[in-house]
């Protein structure tokens, strides 16, 4: 099969050269799934096209869990395909909801939304603030955390999520030594979204 050559982010040229992908690693039969996430990202050029791969590329390296073909393919389709545009993008970012989806996945999909919906920085913040779990949220406005671009609000909220939750507008202790046993029963783990456990000690993080 051919190598179908790269895809510069034109949707007119998007469905024949995704097939023609498809088929190309196909017939290579690589003995692992990334390899043919490889194969397909980095025959992605142009502004948008390009920025969607290193989003995804930078993902998977540093989680190490690998899509299939066929998901890959369904990924793209959804943000290149000619009946997706920006509109649908943007009503994407209005709807989405980052229920128990971990903070890196959910903003890495968040990213690619707003790079094809091209909206404003203050637009992209209200939706990423109303997606967010409240807990998050929350933490990020008692820190005095929250800055006017998105690219610096997402920083924050990165740095937010990799530290230890706090207890907001929990008392001090104010007895001797370590103070009194932990009721972690409330505590929010801002990588995997569920309570009971800090993002340090999520059973996620270690598999």
């Amino acid at each position: 099969v051919t190598e179908p050559g790269t895809f510069d982010g034109s949707v007119a040229k998007y469905e024949e050269w995704a097939i023609r992908m498809r088929a190309y690693c196909k017939a290579a039969v690589h003995c692992y799934t990334s390899q043919d996430c490889m194969d397909f990202w980095t025959q992605m050029t142009g502004p948008i096209a390009s920025s969607y791969a290193h989003t995804k590329l930078d993902f998977h390296l540093a989680n190490g869990n690998w899509p299939s073909i066929d998901e890959v393919v369904a990924n793209i389709n959804s943000c290149f395909q000619p009946m997706n545009n920006g509109d649908w993008a943007q009503k994407k970012m209005q709807k989405a909801r980052q229920g128990q989806s971990q903070m890196d996945a959910f903003l890495a999909e968040f990213d690619s939304w707003k790079l094809m919906a091209s909206t404003s920085d203050d637009l992209a913040i209200l939706c990423l603030e109303q997606a967010i779990n409240p807990e998050v949220l929350q933490l990020m406005h008692h820190l005095g955390k929250r800055k006017d671009t998105y690219k610096d609000y997402v920083t924050e909220l990165w740095l937010v999520a990799a530290g230890a939750p706090m207890d907001i507008g929990a008392a001090p202790w104010q007895g001797k030594g370590k103070g009194p046993p932990k009721d972690e029963s409330h505590i929010m783990c801002f990588g995997c979204g569920l309570k009971g456990h800090y993002r340090s000690k999520c059973p996620k993080q270690a598999q």
